[in-house]
């Protein structure tokens, strides 16, 4: 709490040389930056002079003038517009080390910072606030009581946003597309409600702009900037958290998760990208609506993960989705639909068994791919991979490494590679486990039509089945499950490295 004629501790930070970071950082912040940083707020209700100070240094000058206390538009916020000023404050101590406590007002000690309306400087403005530092005012956070239109004020509306925006700048943050503090600011391309609330464009560089639904958190720059200021939250969402995205639903926010094992899905049945790549954006739930003065535009992309934080699952819904995992070993469901499914770097554990017709690449590690019950076409990439076909017609790829493919019910292709171009030392030992003579077929990459008389001379049969060794930089190992024998109606040449 801080007198109201005072002004409450506060400091500054040299700038990162971060374009992104400091392109929102304009130098002062409360208190110093180090452990939690303890901001109280209060919401104003009377515009008598014993509540605000009358300094016009460090003020609102005397009580007989014109500004924000003394106008005749001065407003307290009713009861939903505080519960909509205390959920704008807890989506940035969400993401920063940051406590907000509320306190009453009284002549002797009133918030650092204090939300109220008024009418005083607010052509064509919705709201304006003082940034940190030793004057009364700082901290004060002012609405205008004439020119907003809008009367929701959940998450997602204007004036939420407003709320959001504005408690951004008591905390130190500037807008991205001005040059003052840092004296960087973005470039137009980058200056978009997508990277920081603090923009005023909805689209990038047009501040004429308007859109469907508003951001509901701090986005990725500012997560970025707040948490130089003041830290990170380490504690939020450090459990395993599910985020849960429906058909329709209107989402614009970034995620912080600090912990556990944690999984977007998706429920509905329209087709979604999922991307679970720090800093990437996913398109779930109802398209943004951007209006121009050139027309409509729309964005898909709805769902930021900050940089920094780990998701480690996805599962999409009955449509045709893409879902791209990260560098952790992911779980992949793709749900129903004809999905397209890239692992990353991880050990991941795909299963597109629900749908129908499914691209999967497994990505850099050894992943599990599970298939369908129709034809899919199942990557296994780097690493010793397991790939299971399910039923269906399925084209299989062995990658660089030990893999096992299962080709299932149905006739398959096992693509298999004799040798590799650029990683010449690679492990090729892929193992076929139920291949079926007269329906099933495999493909060797990096040979031609006329090597495979010799592969197919150096067959061996052994316990359980057959081996077959193409001659390269590093000889490919292919085992053969089920079968005692092999054929040129079984084995042929696919020519190029597709894997």
């Amino acid at each position: 709490m801080v007198a109201p004629t005072a002004g409450s501790p506060n400091t500054t930070k040299p700038f990162t040389n971060d374009y992104r970071t400091d392109s929102l950082l304009e130098g002062p912040l409360w208190g110093t930056g180090t452990g939690t940083t303890v901001i109280t707020y209060s919401f104003p209700f009377s515009d008598d002079s014993s509540y605000w100070s009358t300094s016009s240094a460090t003020g609102y000058g005397p009580s007989n003038g014109s500004e924000a206390p003394w106008d005749s538009d001065f407003a307290p916020l009713n009861t939903q517009q505080q519960d909509a000023a205390r959920a704008a404050l807890a989506v940035w101590s969400n993401v920063a080390n940051i406590t907000f406590q509320e306190v009453s007002e009284t002549t002797a000690n009133v918030g650092t910072l204090r939300f109220a309306f008024t009418g005083y400087e607010m052509t064509g403005a919705a709201a304006y606030a003082y940034l940190p530092d030793s004057s009364a005012r700082a901290g004060d956070i002012w609405i205008s009581s004439t020119s907003l239109t809008d009367t929701s004020w959940a998450p997602g509306s204007f004036n939420f946003q407003t709320l959001v925006h504005e408690i951004g700048h008591t905390l130190g943050l500037k807008h991205p597309f001005e040059a003052s503090g840092s004296g960087i600011a973005l470039a137009a391309a980058d200056d978009y409600y997508g990277n920081s609330v603090m923009s005023y464009s909805p689209t990038a560089g047009n501040q004429d702009a308007s859109i469907s639904f508003e951001t509901t958190t701090p986005m990725l720059y500012d997560i970025l900037a707040i948490q130089y200021l003041y830290g990170a939250n380490t504690a939020y969402n450090n459990g395993s958290s599910t985020y849960t995205y429906g058909q329709g639903g209107n989402y614009y926010e970034t995620i912080w998760d600090t912990g556990g094992t944690d999984t977007i899905v998706f429920t509905g049945s329209s087709s979604v990208s999922i991307d679970l790549q720090a800093g990437a954006w996913s398109q779930l739930g109802a398209p943004l609506v951007i209006s121009t003065e050139s027309g409509n535009l729309t964005q898909r992309e709805t769902v930021r993960i900050a940089d920094g934080v780990v998701i480690e699952n996805a599962t999409g819904g009955s449509g045709n989705d893409t879902i791209t995992g990260n560098s952790s070993n992911n779980i992949l469901t793709g749900g129903g639909g004809s999905d397209s499914i890239l692992g990353g770097d991880g050990g991941d554990y795909i299963d597109v068994s629900a749908g129908f017709g499914n691209v999967v690449n497994g990505g850099n590690q050894g992943d599990t791919i599970v298939g369908s019950a129709t034809g899919d076409e199942l990557r296994g990439g780097k690493g010793l991979d397991s790939i299971d076909g399910g039923g269906g017609n399925d084209t299989m790829y062995s990658g660089l490494g030990s893999d096992t493919l299962t080709g299932g019910s149905g006739d398959d292709i096992f693509v298999v590679r004799g040798f590799d171009a650029v990683f010449q030392g690679a492990l090729l030992a892929p193992t076929i486990t139920d291949f079926v003579r007269g329906s099933d077929r495999i493909a060797i990459q990096g040979v031609e039509a006329e090597d495979i008389a010799a592969i197919l001379a150096t067959l061996q049969v052994g316990t359980g089945g057959v081996t077959l060794t193409v001659d390269g930089p590093r000889d490919a190992l292919i085992t053969v499950l089920g079968v005692n024998t092999l054929d040129a109606s079984d084995v042929y040449a696919s020519g190029t490295l597709g894997v």
